[in-house]
Protein backbone atom coordinates (compact mmCIF):
# COMPACT_ATOMS: atom_id res chain seq x y z
CA UNK A 1 0.00 0.00 0.00
CA UNK A 2 1.29 3.43 -0.94
CA UNK A 3 0.69 6.64 0.88
CA UNK A 4 -1.74 9.08 -0.74
CA UNK A 5 -0.12 11.74 -2.87
CA UNK A 6 -1.39 15.15 -3.82
CA UNK A 7 -0.24 17.49 -6.57
CA UNK A 8 -1.15 21.16 -6.31
CA UNK A 9 0.04 23.07 -9.32
CA UNK A 10 0.60 26.75 -9.85
CA UNK A 11 0.27 28.99 -12.88
CA UNK A 12 2.49 27.87 -15.75
CA UNK A 13 4.60 30.48 -17.51
CA UNK A 14 5.20 28.09 -20.39
CA UNK A 15 1.49 27.71 -21.02
CA UNK A 16 1.04 31.48 -21.03
CA UNK A 17 3.94 31.85 -23.48
CA UNK A 18 2.50 29.12 -25.70
CA UNK A 19 -0.93 30.77 -25.81
CA UNK A 20 0.56 34.20 -26.45
CA UNK A 21 2.88 32.88 -29.16
CA UNK A 22 0.16 30.98 -31.00
CA UNK A 23 -2.15 34.00 -31.02
CA UNK A 24 0.63 36.31 -32.23
CA UNK A 25 1.52 33.84 -34.97
CA UNK A 26 -2.13 33.72 -36.03
CA UNK A 27 -2.28 37.52 -36.15
CA UNK A 28 0.88 37.55 -38.25
CA UNK A 29 -0.65 35.01 -40.65
CA UNK A 30 -3.73 37.21 -41.06
CA UNK A 31 -1.44 40.13 -41.87
CA UNK A 32 0.69 38.15 -44.35
CA UNK A 33 -2.33 36.65 -46.13
CA UNK A 34 -3.17 40.08 -47.60
CA UNK A 35 -6.90 39.60 -47.09
CA UNK A 36 -9.58 42.18 -47.67
CA UNK A 37 -9.53 44.85 -44.96
CA UNK A 38 -12.95 43.87 -43.64
CA UNK A 39 -12.11 40.17 -43.37
CA UNK A 40 -8.68 40.86 -41.86
CA UNK A 41 -10.14 43.22 -39.26
CA UNK A 42 -12.86 40.74 -38.25
CA UNK A 43 -10.31 37.90 -37.94
CA UNK A 44 -7.94 40.14 -35.97
CA UNK A 45 -10.75 41.17 -33.63
CA UNK A 46 -11.73 37.52 -33.04
CA UNK A 47 -8.11 36.54 -32.39
CA UNK A 48 -7.55 39.40 -29.94
CA UNK A 49 -10.81 38.60 -28.16
CA UNK A 50 -9.74 34.96 -27.89
CA UNK A 51 -6.36 36.02 -26.51
CA UNK A 52 -7.99 38.27 -23.91
CA UNK A 53 -10.37 35.53 -22.79
CA UNK A 54 -7.57 32.96 -22.51
CA UNK A 55 -5.28 35.27 -20.56
CA UNK A 56 -8.13 36.38 -18.29
CA UNK A 57 -8.91 32.74 -17.54
CA UNK A 58 -5.27 31.91 -16.76
CA UNK A 59 -4.08 35.08 -15.03
CA UNK A 60 -7.13 36.59 -13.33
CA UNK A 61 -9.30 33.53 -12.59
CA UNK A 62 -6.45 31.56 -11.08
CA UNK A 63 -8.63 30.34 -8.21
CA UNK A 64 -11.24 28.80 -10.49
CA UNK A 65 -10.76 25.58 -12.38
CA UNK A 66 -8.76 22.52 -11.49
CA UNK A 67 -5.93 23.37 -9.10
CA UNK A 68 -4.80 19.95 -7.91
CA UNK A 69 -4.89 16.19 -8.36
CA UNK A 70 -4.92 13.62 -5.55
CA UNK A 71 -4.27 9.86 -5.80
CA UNK A 72 -5.35 7.56 -2.96
CA UNK A 73 -3.11 4.97 -1.31
CA UNK A 74 -3.87 2.22 -3.84
CA UNK A 75 -3.49 4.62 -6.79
CA UNK A 76 -6.94 3.51 -7.97
CA UNK A 77 -8.99 6.56 -7.06
CA UNK A 78 -8.32 10.07 -8.28
CA UNK A 79 -9.77 13.30 -6.93
CA UNK A 80 -9.44 16.77 -8.44
CA UNK A 81 -9.49 20.11 -6.66
CA UNK A 82 -12.19 22.00 -8.54
CA UNK A 83 -12.35 25.53 -7.21
CA UNK A 84 -11.57 24.53 -3.62
CA UNK A 85 -13.69 21.36 -3.39
CA UNK A 86 -12.22 17.90 -3.92
CA UNK A 87 -14.37 15.91 -6.34
CA UNK A 88 -13.97 12.20 -7.12
CA UNK A 89 -13.13 11.13 -10.65
CA UNK A 90 -15.48 8.44 -11.92
CA UNK A 91 -13.63 7.56 -15.13
CA UNK A 92 -10.30 8.46 -16.69
CA UNK A 93 -10.95 9.10 -20.38
CA UNK A 94 -7.37 9.61 -21.53
CA UNK A 95 -3.89 10.16 -20.19
CA UNK A 96 -1.26 11.67 -22.46
CA UNK A 97 2.26 12.07 -21.17
CA UNK A 98 4.77 14.24 -23.01
CA UNK A 99 8.25 15.27 -21.87
CA UNK A 100 6.99 18.78 -21.13
CA UNK A 101 3.31 18.25 -20.22
CA UNK A 102 0.77 15.79 -18.83
CA UNK A 103 -2.80 15.86 -20.16
CA UNK A 104 -5.42 14.00 -18.13
CA UNK A 105 -8.95 13.60 -19.42
CA UNK A 106 -11.52 12.46 -16.88
CA UNK A 107 -15.16 12.52 -15.94
CA UNK A 108 -16.07 13.65 -12.43
CA UNK A 109 -18.97 12.14 -10.49
CA UNK A 110 -22.29 13.71 -11.44
CA UNK A 111 -21.11 15.09 -14.79
CA UNK A 112 -21.90 13.88 -18.28
CA UNK A 113 -19.02 15.65 -19.96
CA UNK A 114 -15.30 14.99 -19.83
CA UNK A 115 -12.88 17.54 -18.47
CA UNK A 116 -9.21 17.86 -19.28
CA UNK A 117 -6.33 19.25 -17.29
CA UNK A 118 -2.97 20.20 -18.82
CA UNK A 119 -0.07 20.34 -16.40
CA UNK A 120 3.13 21.83 -17.81
CA UNK A 121 6.56 21.05 -16.40
CA UNK A 122 6.91 24.41 -14.66
CA UNK A 123 3.58 24.13 -12.81
CA UNK A 124 5.11 21.62 -10.36
CA UNK A 125 8.57 21.10 -8.97
CA UNK A 126 10.76 18.62 -10.82
CA UNK A 127 10.17 15.58 -8.57
CA UNK A 128 6.40 16.06 -8.42
CA UNK A 129 6.18 16.44 -12.20
CA UNK A 130 8.15 13.22 -12.63
CA UNK A 131 5.81 11.41 -10.21
CA UNK A 132 2.75 12.76 -12.01
CA UNK A 133 4.12 11.50 -15.33
CA UNK A 134 4.68 8.03 -13.86
CA UNK A 135 1.20 7.92 -12.29
CA UNK A 136 -0.40 9.06 -15.54
CA UNK A 137 1.42 6.37 -17.52
CA UNK A 138 1.19 3.47 -15.09
CA UNK A 139 -1.75 4.30 -12.83
CA UNK A 140 -3.98 1.52 -11.57
CA UNK A 141 -6.90 3.08 -13.46
CA UNK A 142 -5.38 1.91 -16.76
CA UNK A 143 -7.33 -1.22 -17.71
CA UNK A 144 -5.98 -4.58 -18.84
CA UNK A 145 -5.54 -5.03 -22.62
CA UNK A 146 -8.45 -7.53 -22.69
CA UNK A 147 -10.88 -4.92 -21.35
CA UNK A 148 -11.53 -1.35 -22.38
CA UNK A 149 -8.17 0.39 -22.55
CA UNK A 150 -7.51 4.02 -21.67
CA UNK A 151 -5.28 5.54 -24.31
Amino acid sequence: MFSPIEFRFKRSRSLIALILGSHLLSLYCVYVAALDVTIASVLSFVLLLSLLLQLRHIVVDNTQGIRGIRFNGLRKQISVNDGGDWRAVSKVVSAVVLPYAVVLGFRVDGSRFSRYVVVFFDALNRDDFRRLRVFALHGAYVKDPETENVS
